[in-house]
């Protein structure tokens, strides 16, 4: 799998404590002209791969917005304050799909992956910590916030052009191999 792309890193204009101009000291290190040091750190964010209980296709979220609009995604998004990534993933799977913890079986750990989230002409880099369970019988999951509809396919039916980010890609044939 590609990783993200470190060409395409975020630039960091002005200091967040006193708003002069950042001199770039490497592609991920600024300073001022005050010595107050900015870091171009990656966001952390959270996602999960729901599989049919039978587990032979993959449930994915169509995005309802940019970036990426219309291309599948996991459930997830990005951690709050004080927040672990699994606490961020059950809270991001009621928010986009309206279900709880007993919904679906415990949430297992599948990977870790960098991307780019592009945002309103910025390049963010992300790191996500994706997990994948298993939806109890019955259970339908609901498009919510910025869920445009939920997909169910086989995974021979999902092609990385598909996917929105190379963080899910990653997880996505990460997912494969274990199936």
């Amino acid at each position: 799998m590609p990783h993200a792309d470190r060409s395409k890193q975020r630039e960091i204009n002005f200091c967040r404590r006193c708003g002069t101009t950042l001199n770039k000291i490497s592609e991920e290190y600024w300073k001022c002209k005050n010595q107050h040091s900015t870091f171009n750190s990656p966001v952390p964010a959270t996602g999960i791969f729901f599989l049919t209980p039978n587990k032979q296709s993959i449930i994915l979220a169509r995005r309802k917005f940019d970036p990426n609009k219309g291309l599948l995604d996991c459930v997830g998004g990005f951690m709050e304050i004080n927040e672990s990534a699994e606490d961020a993933v059950r809270r991001e799977i009621t928010e986009e799909t309206e279900l709880t913890q007993d919904h679906y079986s415990t949430p297992i750990y599948l990977c870790s992956a960098p991307s780019n989230y592009y945002y309103q002409g910025e390049n963010i880099p992300v790191i996500s910590t994706l997990f994948w369970a298993v939806i109890h019988e019955g259970v339908q999951l609901k498009p919510h916030d910025d869920v445009a509809e939920i997909v169910t396919l086989s995974p021979d039916e999902i092609s990385f052009e598909m996917l929105s980010g190379e963080d899910i890609k990653q997880g996505f044939a990460k997912l494969k191999e274990i199936l």
